[in-house]
């Protein structure tokens, strides 16, 4: 999972847990602690925005119906 987005299609798609390695280990290697703590809080609010652009208040309400089959 690179974006707040993908955390959500994934949510959407069936998925009980994400994993978030790689930008927190982006974080860390620029700025520490602090560097990954600064990649979840991104990861965060990238989550809640696509959260309210599809109307839900909460990760547990999303599911399939909010797929797109093109």
């Amino acid at each position: 999972m690179r974006r707040g987005a993908d955390i959500v299609i994934a949510r959407a798609l069936g998925a009980d847990f994400v994993l978030v390695g790689r930008p927190t280990q982006y974080g860390v290697a620029a700025y520490g602690q602090a560097g990954a703590a600064r990649a979840i809080e991104i990861l965060r609010n990238e989550m809640e925005l696509t959260l309210q652009q599809l109307g839900c208040t909460d990760i547990a309400q999303v599911g399939p119906q909010h797929l797109w089959e093109g």
